[in-house]
């Protein structure tokens, strides 16, 4: 019997590090269990989270997990007529041993008027990874509709934005619930357009006229309403703000590359001066970004890596300042 109701996330296996950062920045839980690509937390609001990460599969109402060789067993202990009314669909992941309709008879024997339908909300998904069996019962399937986002779907694309999933898990490893998300480097606009789309404020600040200008055009073509766009130089701002989401610029062909190191040391010091909550910063692996943070009042509490290709790699630094 449950004492108190668990949600369960599959999530993405790829970047998954970043994929349980994404929901425990969200959903706040020291106590919560990872075991592969399955996260068990507390209870929170499924639907809101639904409609916001970017690197999970499935949220579920948790029901059991055990060893595979005590499935049955616990299938049988189970108060299934606490979670089910009446009708029910099963579907299995990764089963070598079981058929989704011998589970289904297992649970119709445990129910009092039980039928079994595929059009039923009622949706008890198996996972089996390795020797164990996570059960839960589906309550949602995040949107992933990014396709329609990506840079060279945009009306003004950038070769250096971006993709949407990236850009929306980087807001979310802020913990953000609501508020304004500042991006001091927005270009044309791929994190402002992931956090408009979440109901938040996007502030971006871009000095190339051109690129504000395309940025503006990209967000009122997704018809993001939250934003404020200012076409100036964001290191010059003398105001506290909570929350930073940017991917520094980093090309090797522009002019800015020669001053990146100087640049990105400006940056730091910003933080330094008005950070007040926290900042989640792409820049390319060759920097010396990391060993700058150090330099300053500020606080490296996590770090990712993503692959671009062969002779790139980026790093995401989830940053804080000490109080």
């Amino acid at each position: 019997m449950r004492k108190t109701r668990r949600l369960m996330f599959e999530l993405s296996k790829d970047y998954l590090d970043i994929s349980f950062a994404e929901v425990l920045a969200l959903v706040q839980d020291e106590k919560a269990e990872k075991f592969e690509n399955i996260l068990v937390t507390k209870d929170s609001d499924h639907r809101k989270l639904a409609k916001r990460l970017s690197m999970t599969k499935a949220i579920y109402d948790f029901l059991f997990s055990c060893d595979e060789k005590n499935l049955e067993n616990c299938i049988n202990n189970f108060e299934w007529n606490k979670v089910i009314s009446n009708d029910f669909w099963v579907r299995l992941r990764h089963s070598k041993r079981y058929k989704e309709a011998d589970i289904a008879d297992m649970i119709w024997d445990k129910l009092k008027k039980p039928k079994a339908s595929i059009k039923s909300l009622n949706q008890i998904v198996l996972i089996f990874v390795k020797n164990k069996v996570f059960c839960g019962k589906l309550l949602a399937e995040p949107v992933r509709d990014y396709n329609t986002r990506k840079p060279h779907m945009r009306p003004e694309h950038s070769p250096t934005s971006l993709p949407p999933k990236i850009a929306r898990a980087m807001i979310n490893l802020t913990g953000i619930k609501k508020g304004a998300i500042i991006d001091p480097f927005c270009g044309v606009g791929g994190i402002l357009i992931e956090n408009g789309l979440m109901g938040l404020t996007g502030v971006g600040y871009e000095i190339d006229e051109k690129t504000f200008h395309k940025c503006r055009k990209n967000l009122e073509h997704y018809k993001i309403k939250y934003f404020h766009l200012h076409n100036e130089d964001s290191l010059k701002l003398a105001k506290d703000f909570d929350y930073v989401v940017t991917d520094l610029p980093y090309g090797r062909s522009s002019k800015l590359f020669q001053d990146r190191e100087e640049l990105y040391e400006n940056f730091l010091r910003l933080l330094d001066a008005h950070l007040r909550k926290k900042a989640v910063v792409m820049y390319p692996s060759d920097s010396k970004f990391r060993e700058k943070i150090r330099k300053y009042n500020l606080i490296l509490e996590n770090e990712f890596s993503i692959y671009v290709h062969r002779t790139l790699t980026r790093k995401i630094a989830v940053i804080s300042r000490r109080r």
